[in-house]
């Protein structure tokens, strides 16, 4: 007949991969070979909508990709199962890691990434044996990244190469130095608290942290959590806690190992509008203690992994929950949770991932005791590591004038609407967007500050791969005098990096480094002037600083939300009418009709021309 079938295929994705145009091509092409005829289209359906391709657009990028493969497969090569993110879930993964076990390979090194793996295979170096047995000085300058690096590593294969050895957990305390690791220690108190969150970020349409879990003067509590305001509950319910116990112990500190922890409470904080005071206080105050990086700035042990897990056997804490139990639970589990059929759960799931997070609680626990122990013992021999200062300042007056001015407009904004996002009205979804403006410059110069503190912390070895910092600076000691100021040029290793002339910078204890006047990213060399207070302090490592004043703005915003709780969206005054209308997502309104251009820009300049007291939403510059 005069008719044809065509393939359409259903993807969860928003947006269409490559991949999907492959093998829905491949389907077209085989289709054609049945029906002798080539379809003329071929369709991806995904949840918002039905997106049409014409076949022969892209019918000869399968054929190259064919013509490629079978290149590929009639060329005699050889492989290797180098590691990789598909090992965490492939089948074959045993097989491919028996493999590297049996050759020794440097991946197993803790903390060796593949572009040290590919620098120091350039110098000769492929196993984990040879790597610990490098001479020192080190015989070669890395291409990329720092001595010290390498450093580090040669010294972290030694002591694996040292463990497996004599069949011992061997470890070694490095050098201390000050405000890193063992001085980074509180003191502790009765009142501490030892947290972890088990989360799915799969769960729609924001993930979730489905429990919390920590111990408290070794008691362990927990809470479940099945849908957004439950998770909204427990964030609160927790955060009060937190804060009875500090009335009765105002130097306590929340332990945790590794950065998740505070990285989900801002951004529950974040994402539900509440407890952001107290937990600013918490941040403000430096009550969370993060034990990963003290281990990592205190301790070199024979681990392959810095895991908490990995380093039970030298703490010596037995887990009543292991991982590869666990694991088929926990999978089930988020599968029921994601797909929302929550009455699939059973009891013997949430049994298994509870007993396994009350572990990480308790493991937590006992690795703070183990490094109390070990700087009890540095003590002994008569060094000196203080205690870091208590930060007891809270909160700013400023502040607080803020937050006392929007929490009523807040109040009076999301009175009855609903939390869920498609059980809004318009203009119940207006007023959300409004009341959670109200703090969102605050919120916004709260992320600068997280992330600028999250830098200053990082070592040196960890900068190389960030991109607001440059680090393992030399002074060359080229100096030119400009007016009263000098301009000091400094070499620095390959990295990457996005600092540009003019930047506001400041060096790695957050004084200020001076001026980028000149960066060349070929020559590796960067530029600094620096005033008179500041000409003989020479910064080893540099951090972008850029932060702009919001006052305006704030005040501007403020005053629309005060408008808006007296006289409501609806009303019919000209006051802030293009804002409201684009709150509520209004077509542009125009004074008289528009003329029938099929050209978009005179379209555009058209409605420009003739809009009343609305506005013209435009993507692009």
């Amino acid at each position: 007949g005069d008719w044809s079938y065509e393939v359409i295929d259903t993807k969860l994705s928003t947006h269409t991969r490559a991949g999907t145009i492959l093998q829905i091509a491949l389907y077209s092409e085989i289709l054609e070979e049945i029906q002798g005829v080539l379809p003329e289209y071929m369709h991806v359906r995904t949840p918002e909508n039905e997106i049409n391709y014409r076949v022969n657009d892209y019918i000869s990028y399968l054929r190259l990709i064919k013509k490629r493969l079978d290149t590929a497969i009639l060329t005699p090569t050889s492989t290797y199962p180098e590691p990789c993110s598909h090992c965490d879930i492939c089948n074959w993964w045993e097989h491919c890691n028996s493999i590297r076990r049996k050759d020794d390979h440097l991946s197993f090194i803790a903390g060796m990434g593949t572009s040290q793996i590919k620098e120091v295979k350039l110098h000769g170096v492929e196993t984990l044996d040879a790597m610990s047995k490098l001479p020192l000085p080190l015989p070669f300058k890395p291409s990329k990244g720092s001595k010290e690096t390498f450093i580090k590593l040669r010294e972290q294969a030694r002591i694996q190469n040292e463990t497996r050895t004599t069949k011992k957990p061997i470890y070694e305390l490095l050098e201390r130095v000050e405000n890193t690791g063992f001085y980074n220690l509180p003191e502790p108190t009765e009142g501490d608290i030892y947290l972890d969150f088990e989360g799915d970020p799969l769960v729609e349409p924001s993930g979730l942290e489905y429990l919390f879990g920590w111990v408290f003067q070794n008691k362990y509590y927990k809470i479940w959590v099945m849908n957004m305001e439950q998770e909204k509950a427990a964030l609160e319910q927790f955060v009060d806690f937190v804060f009875e116990k500090r009335k009765e112990f105002p130097a306590l500190h929340i332990y945790h190992f590794a950065p998740y922890e505070t990285i989900a409470l801002k951004r529950m904080m974040g994402k539900y509008a509440t407890k952001e005071n107290e937990i600013d206080i918490l941040l403000r105050t430096q009550s969370f203690v993060d034990l990963h990086r003290i281990l990592k700035q205190s301790i070199r042990a024979g681990v392959e992994r810095y895991s908490l897990k990995d380093l039970e056997k030298y703490h010596d804490y037995t887990r009543e929950m292991d991982l590869r139990t666990l694991s088929k639970f926990k999978s089930n589990f988020e599968f029921l949770l994601e797909s929302k059929k929550i009455d699939a759960i059973t009891d013997e799931m949430k049994d298994a991932i509870q007993l396994y997070n009350q572990d990480d609680c308790l493991s937590t626990q006992n690795l703070h005791n183990w490094f109390e122990k070990e700087r009890e013992n540095l003590i002994n021999n008569s060094e000196i590591i203080p205690r870091p200062i208590y930060n007891s300042v809270e909160i700013s007056e400023n502040i607080n004038a803020h937050l006392e001015r929007i929490e009523p407009l807040f109040t009076a904004l999301m009175k009855d609407v609903p939390l869920m996002s498609d059980e809004r009205t318009p203009i119940e979804q207006a007023k959300y967007i409004l009341a959670n403006m109200l703090d969102w410059y605050r919120r916004e110069e709260k992320s600068f500050w997280w992330e600028y503190f999250r830098i200053k912390e990082l070592e040196p070895d960890e900068l190389l791969d960030e991109k607001t910092a440059l680090t393992y600076l030399q002074f060359t000691g080229e100096r030119e005098i400009v007016k009263k100021s000098v301009a000091d040029t400094y070499t620095f290793p390959n990295q990457e990096c996005e600092l540009r002339v003019g930047n506001q910078i400041k060096n790695e204890n957050g004084g200020s480094a001076g001026e980028i006047i000149e960066i060349d990213e070929i020559k590796n060399i960067i530029k600094l002037k620096k005033g008179p207070s500041i000409k003989d302090v020479h910064p080893e490592t540099v951090i972008k600083f850029e932060q702009f004043s919001t006052k305006d703005k704030v005040e501007t915003l403020l005053q629309f939300a005060e408008w808006i709780v007296i006289n409501g969206f609806e009303n019919t005054i000209n006051s802030y009418k293009a804002t409201r209308d684009l709150l509520l997502n209004t077509p542009p309104r125009v004074s008289i009709p528009l003329n029938n251009y099929k050209n978009i820009l005179e379209k555009s300049i058209d409605c420009a021309a003739k809009l009343d007291s609305c506005y013209l939403p435009m993507q692009g510059p």
